[in-house]
């Protein structure tokens, strides 16, 4: 799997090719958006991530278009390069938690680190997609439920059952996943932002994972998660069993500046899958709710 590259016609972005040489990381070079686009479709299994100037995509918004609609292109994520005069502009460029924003001074471990949150994303979304598609003629649909899961894999699985309920599963998935997935390792095994990111630099993350679900002191911890689909839109509650946390720190995150992803998560939850979410009590308990047009 490799890295796309996509340089302006005006300029390359010589220092971002330096630092994947430096870090060994496998990229293809091109210019412009038209053989952008047109390597993607020739190379479609082949590209997990692309990483392009902010600027060129402020100025050429269809090639985004164009990624999101198609059925495949729109699960490799972006990673958007910033220059010294992008910072004023992008606080109103849509749905900017999506996208990773990499600073115009970087170094080669940060470029490594959202390549590798990159891959993690890209892969749950391809995951995520296949389960869907080879279980939507056996599964029936659910109205409502109250279930209780303790890993990863059983969130995984609760996930796409929940997700096939609903009359965009893809849209669901990703977005219940993440918050299911913090429920588990933010809130009932205590895995905080700095040592996450720790984790996922040694690429050690679920094995410290399931090191904690056997511990006595997480092993009984479950997150309950409470589900109703109504005729337009389907409502989910997820409560952990942890001490919570200060949520209003992380409901508008400005990602251009937070290099180290803390409430990530949320905010792609927030941004791809749900119109509402809100987080209750003391933040160990979240609702989101997504709306869907009627037939």
């Amino acid at each position: 799997m490799k890295i796309l590259v996509i340089h302006t016609p005006s300029a390359h972005q010589t220092d971002i090719v330096s630092a994947l040489d430096a870090i060994k990381s496998p990229y293809v070079e091109v210019t412009g958006f038209r053989d952008g686009c047109e390597l993607l479709c020739d190379s479609i299994k082949e590209i997990h991530t692309i990483i392009v100037a902010y600027s060129y995509v402020s100025e050429e918004p269809d090639f985004i278009k164009k990624l999101v609609k198609h059925d495949q292109l729109r699960d490799i994520p972006l990673i958007l390069t910033l220059g010294g005069g992008d910072q004023a502009d992008i606080k109103s460029f849509r749905l900017k938690a999506s996208y990773q924003w990499l600073p115009q001074s970087f170094t080669d471990q940060l470029l490594f680190s959202m390549i590798l949150c990159a891959e993690n994303e890209f892969s749950q979304r391809r995951a995520f997609r296949r389960e869907i598609a080879s279980r939507q003629s056996v599964i029936g649909v659910i109205t409502q439920g109250t279930f209780r899961i303790r890993t990863f894999e059983e969130a995984e699985a609760l996930t796409t059952m929940l997700a096939l309920t609903c009359p965009d599963p893809d849209r669901i998935a990703f977005g219940l996943f993440e918050l299911i997935a913090n429920g588990i390792e933010h809130g009932n095994l205590e895995i905080d932002h700095e040592e996450k990111w720790r984790l996922m630099e040694n690429n050690s993350h679920r094995d410290e994972i399931k090191s904690r679900l056997a511990r006595p002191e997480y092993k009984d911890r479950y997150v309950e998660i409470a589900f109703q689909r109504e005729d337009n839109l389907v409502c989910f509650k997820i409560e952990d069993q942890g001490t919570g946390f200060n949520y209003a720190d992380y409901l508008d995150v400005d990602f251009s500046s937070n290099t180290k992803f803390h409430g990530r998560g949320i905010s792609l939850a927030r941004s791809t899958s749900f119109d509402y979410l809100e987080y209750i009590g003391r933040g160990n308990k979240v609702m989101a709710i997504a709306k869907f047009a009627l037939d």
